[in-house]
């Protein structure tokens, strides 16, 4: 009787073992979320309430929602984002700008905040350029803190 390759035949050798240690550390958390304040546009043309303060951290999602109750299209974007009377770019823009239609049209502005305050926090001017009905600027605040550890 012949016996079979299995048994008289090892196919494989002892399997080894890799040891591959620690994993390395990942990214630092953030506090990604998304943060946002509504702008809507009254029939008059004017923004109505004002812009609000705007507080994120760095590495948030940042987002101006746009409505638009007046009978003229608008234009509306961010502009001149000083920190002590000193121009700064704190914000990687998805889209700068937006455009909304007349009558209840939306638009949306949106980025991610990349400014990363040398301390607890920044307190940060910018304006909203509207052109619309009524062109107007407004100049509300942000702030914007260090991501949590």
């Amino acid at each position: 009787m012949k016996k079979s390759p299995s048994k008289s035949k090892k196919l494989f050798g002892k399997i080894p073992v890799i040891s591959l240690g620690p994993s390395p550390r990942g990214p630092a958390p953030s506090g990604l979320h998304v943060a946002y304040v509504t702008i809507t546009i009254d029939e008059t043309g004017a923004l109505n309430p004002p812009p609000t303060l705007l507080d994120v951290k760095t590495g948030d999602e940042v987002a101006w929602l746009i409505t638009n109750n007046s009978d003229r299209q608008v234009r509306i974007r961010n502009k001149k984002f000083k920190k002590n009377d000193v121009e700064l770019s704190p914000i990687r823009f998805i889209n700068e700008r937006a455009t909304a239609e007349k009558n209840g049209g939306t638009g949306t502005i949106s980025g991610f905040v990349t400014h990363l305050p040398p301390g607890e926090s920044d307190r940060i001017k910018y304006t909203v350029e509207v052109r619309g009905k009524r062109d107007a600027d407004y100049d509300p605040d942000l702030i914007i803190r260090r991501p949590p550890v």
